[in-house]
């Protein structure tokens, strides 16, 4: 894909977070079998927010929690420049607008109008062409059942959220 693609930008994280995830699995914290890591995911006994437990490494470093929100980071906005692209291809100005890959645990706040503003949806995408809106509603986490798309950006978005806006992500054994 060359630099002129209008997906350019988003291949660019993809390829960044894949990188790290390499780099992480070859380096000296990685399993001495090279077996990939086993994740578990139950409900944090303290907040009640789904944590993934990830188990086969004796020791696990800090610094892997922020390699964790890297990878979760770089994915996440890889979908936020698609749907930045697919505003300009509908005509817009995403500059304009708070465009973004809308991502709701609950059908309720996504499509509910906030007084005399649009829905949660409508403005992370406004201009988007109507046959993306309906594939991105398809997307949505509270759509998700255990391992299909929706159910993946469920934990993608919980990730981002913590690791933004709470704490490092945490990884136990």
């Amino acid at each position: 894909m060359d630099e002129g693609h209008p997906l350019f930008d988003s291949n660019l994280k993809i390829r960044r977070a894949r990188k790290l995830s390499e780099e992480l699995l070859a380096s000296k914290e990685a399993p001495p079998d090279g077996k990939p890591f086993q994740q578990k995911y139950r409900p944090d006994p303290v907040t009640g927010v789904e944590t993934i437990r990830l188990d086969t490494f004796p020791k696990w470093p800090p610094e892997l929690g922020v390699t964790a929100g890297e990878i979760a980071f770089h994915l996440r906005s890889a979908l936020d420049y698609v749907v930045y692209q697919l505003c300009l291809k509908g005509g817009g100005d995403p500059e304009k607008k708070q465009t973004a890959f809308p991502l709701s645990e609950s059908p309720k706040e996504y499509v509910r109008k906030r007084g005399k503003k649009p829905s949660y949806r409508d403005v992370s995408l406004a201009n988007v062409p109507e046959e993306w809106k309906a594939v991105i509603d398809g997307l949505q986490p509270f759509k998700g059942i255990p391992n299909d798309d929706a159910y993946h950006l469920s934990i993608l978005n919980s990730l981002t959220k913590r690791d933004k806006h709470q704490v490092r992500l945490r990884c136990y054994t």
